[in-house]
């Protein structure tokens, strides 16, 4: 499918620009590589080494924009800066100038130690919405690879005791090596790394006073990063994903706190917001967020919309599909159309009733060229009340599973699960020789079946996924899988630069495989296309 067919159609005809020139500027934008953007790490065991490094960047970006007349730009509201040129265009500069090469050294250089953190100025966004504050326990649903998840630990990582991040991935994997890589960047201890389904994400000994729910989406917003997407896209692909993020999104409302916060984004847009809130019955609200970040322009969620099939046909309504097959019938849910009334709808913006249109002009919008960024969707939402119970189709918002899905998610933990160490048994006082706590007497924990590796985790954290600080049975585990929590108690003292070398220093075998698998999914993407 080509460039300019997709644009029509994902743009054009979606009233998505308001003007010829804003379309003209926004297919320049999505015809361009994406720039180059990165941020300070924000940890408190990096702020030294960091900052020095930061100062050495800064030094080397004043030569390259005085050698190339290129001028970037610094985004203070996230301690990042934005390159003049891609990726692909700095590897090609560096052969020629002295100035990108020292530039791209040293940025590779950073970012392998994590120092400096590459991220999408508009991956930034939805953790920066949450307002997560230091005590916070946060969970992250769909958190690989981790760059936002490190967002969140930065947060929750400057008080006394600090909050706790719990980061889910389905893909045991993709979990496996944002554990390294959490570890290796010395994040681990307010981190737990979990893998489960997100639409069966069993709850933990408390409840999250904040949640990022960036779920499977089609990656059409990627489209300046993967040009190969172009030749790949089709609608169907987020008409397959609906019923999946809805389900994710009902999960992730269940478990946050009535009070607490949530940040959809790299959803199936405006109508998985609205099937949100329609399935909510009230339980929740669409926060307006427009007077946050003002330093990054925006476009407001769409109230009416269209939805079109793969041969790019417009469907007016479900009941229009009645003459279809079944299998084409299949494609469509009801709440993949526009609320009653569309963007005609007398409900004021304030309104946060169940019935009538919802306030979908609130959700967020980052355009291509508004920023010289990549494309996102994100909406911030609160919850003000339990959800109602769980109607049939809907029972990922109860706050209990069902039986059959506590089952399965107690098969699943019961070869990963956290749980103490026997505090009698001799190998647990060798243990403690060879490696005392040496913080005020704390647990040791264990992942592993044989209970030979033992961990230091938090009392916080060990709180939260259940575990009283006195008298925890012997033998009990958590509801979670976990693939990570905690360091070994030889790590504690452990200076976090000479961690990060440690651990940093060579690929892990699950990030190995990871790679691998990436590369030979894209190899096939070229095949096929």
């Amino acid at each position: 499918m080509g460039r300019k067919r997709v644009l029509n159609r994902r743009a054009g005809r979606r009233k998505l620009l308001s003007s010829a020139a804003d379309w003209q500027a926004f297919g320049q934008s999505m015809r361009s590589p994406l720039p180059i953007t990165f941020r300070r790490c924000g940890l408190p065991s990096r702020s030294a080494a960091s900052e020095a490094c930061w100062a050495e960047g800064q030094q080397l970006i004043r030569a390259f924009e005085e050698s190339s007349g290129r001028q970037g730009r610094a985004l203070p509201w996230c301690h990042g800066y934005q390159l003049p040129l891609s990726r692909l265009e700095l590897r090609s500069e560096a052969q020629a100038s002295g100035a990108a090469a020292a530039l791209q050294a040293w940025l590779l250089r950073a970012s392998g130690c994590g120092l400096v953190m590459r991220q999408e100025v508009v991956s930034m966004v939805p953790a920066l919405l949450l307002g997560v504050q230091a005590s916070h326990r946060v969970l992250d649903v769909c958190a690989a690879p981790g760059s936002k998840t490190t967002q969140l630990l930065e947060m929750v990582s400057h008080g006394a005791e600090g909050g706790v991040v719990v980061a889910n991935d389905a893909e045991p994997l993709r979990a496996y090596v944002l554990a390294h890589r959490l570890r290796s960047l010395g994040a681990g201890l307010n981190a737990v790394v979990v893998t489960h389904r997100g639409q069966t994400l069993p709850r933990a000994g408390e409840e999250y006073d904040r949640v990022l729910c960036d779920v499977p989406c089609s990656g059409d917003g990627t489209l300046r990063k993967e040009p190969a997407l172009w030749a790949s896209w089709r609608p169907g692909l987020s008409l397959r994903l609906h019923s999946l993020q809805l389900q994710i999104a009902l999960r992730a409302a269940a478990l946050v706190r009535a009070g607490g916060s949530g940040v959809s984004d790299c959803m199936g847009d405006e109508a998985v917001v609205a099937s949100l809130l329609r399935a909510a019955r009230g339980a929740l609200e669409l926060v307006d967020a427009s007077g946050q970040l003002p330093e990054l322009p925006r476009a407001p969620g769409l109230r009416n919309w269209q939805v079109i099939d793969d041969a790019m046909r417009r469907v007016p309504s479900l009941a229009s599909l009645s003459s279809e097959p079944l299998t084409v019938r299949r494609r469509f849910r009801a709440g993949m159309f526009p609320p009653k009334g569309g963007g005609t709808s007398p409900t004021p913006p304030s309104s946060s009733l169940p019935h009538g249109a919802p306030p979908l002009e609130r959700c967020m919008r980052f355009l291509p060229h508004l920023a010289d960024t990549g494309a996102f969707f994100v909406a911030l939402l609160r919850k003000t009340a339990p959800l109602p119970p769980g109607r049939r189709g809907q029972r990922h918002g109860q706050e209990a599973l069902p039986l059959s899905k506590q089952r399965a998610a107690a098969q699943l933990a019961a070869g990963h699960s956290l749980r103490p160490l026997p505090t009698e048994a001799p190998a647990a006082e060798a243990r403690a020789a060879e490696a005392p706590v040496g913080r005020e007497g704390e647990r040791l924990f264990t992942r592993s079946p044989s209970g030979r590796r033992a961990l230091h985790v938090p009392p916080r954290v060990a709180r939260f996924l259940g575990f009283a600080a006195e008298g925890t049975a012997d033998g009990a585990s958590s509801p979670l899988c976990v693939v990570h929590a905690g360091c070994p108690p030889g790590e504690l003292e452990e200076d976090a630069e000479a961690l990060a070398a440690r651990l940093g220093a060579k690929k892990s075998r699950a990030e190995r495989r990871d790679a691998s698998a990436t590369q030979r999914d894209r190899k096939r993407a070229q095949w096929c296309h």
